[in-house]
């Protein structure tokens, strides 16, 4: 029984496991024989990224809105952070997001007043680049 410290799992014998996102991952290998015998394996494999300047929405976007915004903009709010498909729908006052202009982006102006998120929970400038290089990249589904 494989796990590949990312959530993935595997009972193949040689499985296969393809990375979505660059890191280090604690991989975890359970063998039980015929007999009943168990014995485990551990190894840690880091991860390198194709382009390590390009913002992946993925690995780089979503992990900082599922943190930060998935509290009060689920499923069920007038505009849902759950996925890229419903960040790019937009709110009730209209899409949140201009592909390649981060400037006009209402997520960002937002951000950067510090009008979201409320109270104390406000995203470091470091996340608030990040967002706003991916919204200039073109904000693609990677």
């Amino acid at each position: 029984y494989w796990e590949f410290g990312d959530g993935a799992t595997s009972n193949h014998r040689n499985p296969v496991h393809i990375y979505q996102c660059p890191g280090e991952y604690n991989i975890n290998l359970m063998v039980i024989d015929d007999k009943g015998s168990t014995n485990f394996d551990k190894i840690t494999v880091n991860v390198n990224g194709n382009n390590k300047d390009e913002i992946s929405f993925t690995c780089d976007i979503q992990p900082i809105l599922d943190q930060n915004c998935l509290g009060c903009h689920g499923p069920r709010s007038r505009l849902s952070v759950l996925s890229y498909d419903e960040l790019m729908k937009g709110g009730k006052q209209g899409p949140v997001i201009i592909k390649g202009n981060a400037e006009k982006s209402f997520l960002v102006k937002l951000l950067e007043d510090g009008k979201m998120p409320p109270r104390n929970n406000k995203l470091l400038p470091v996340e608030i680049k990040k967002i706003r290089q991916w919204i200039e990249e073109g904000a693609p589904k990677n």
